[in-house]
């Protein structure tokens, strides 16, 4: 099966960009061609090279309602890009692009399927999703809202976040002693690290009251927080 992958950018800027390479490295995997659309270049940019047979820069995938007619002149690019490539589907990584996944699957004349990673955040959740042949949520929760929204249940699967073990290799005793004295963590106490993006729709507020309740003293318990405030 012949796949056209959107990604906004070839760069580690957060979760959604390393998921949707994971991703495209498992469908790689089990035998299926990708072709991949891209706004803007990055780091991850050589690890992406191997998976996709056709590569191609697009201006933009976002829509707005604040500029329509501009958006969708920067969209048609892409648009002709993602028919150009002949899919037997489009797969859309960010719902916030769902105008350009729409247009785009229209075009290529294949099915759209879109990736839900956060909650819904525009109106009309129910006539958008008619033009899509599935979604996938990352947790039964985000299925929930966005089923409350108005998408229909069996149009949903689950489908939890993976990760690939090689690129996450366990430590050891050495590796834990050493990184807790380079960040002078206690040797003996229980640390939990919340790695991530510092920014309240991460949920990071609700982590500092959980654990200011629970009272642990520093020398016993340690909270790690390691993101950017962005």
């Amino acid at each position: 099966m012949r796949i056209a992958v959107s990604a906004d950018a070839l760069a580690a800027l957060g979760g959604v960009e390393l998921s949707t390479l994971q991703v495209s490295r498992e469908l790689r995997r089990r035998g299926h061609e990708l072709a991949l659309l891209y706004r803007a270049g990055g780091d991850l940019e050589q690890r992406w090279r191997p998976l996709a047979g056709e590569v191609r820069q697009v201006p933009a995938f976002g829509w707005t309602k604040a500029h329509p007619l501009r958006d969708l002149r920067a969209l048609r690019p892409g648009i002709r890009a993602a028919a150009a490539t002949r899919p037997d589907v489009v797969y859309l990584n960010r719902v916030e692009h769902l105008v350009w996944g729409l247009l785009a699957a229209r075009g290529a004349r294949a099915p759209l399927v879109c990736h839900l990673r956060h909650h819904p955040d525009f109106p009309g959740v129910r006539l958008a999703g008619r033009g899509v042949a599935g979604f996938i949520a990352v947790s039964e929760y985000v299925k929930r809202r966005w089923v409350t929204a108005g998408l229909r249940p069996d149009r949903v699967r689950v489908v939890p976040n993976g990760v690939d073990p090689e690129d996450y290799p366990v430590g050891g005793p050495a590796d834990r002693a050493g990184a807790r004295a380079a960040l002078g963590l206690p040797g003996a106490a229980f640390v939990v690290l919340c790695h991530g993006r510092v920014h309240p729709d991460k949920g990071i507020d609700d982590l500092l009251a959980a654990w200011r309740r629970l009272g642990l003293p520093p020398d016993e318990a340690v909270l790690l927080v390691v993101g950017d405030p962005y």
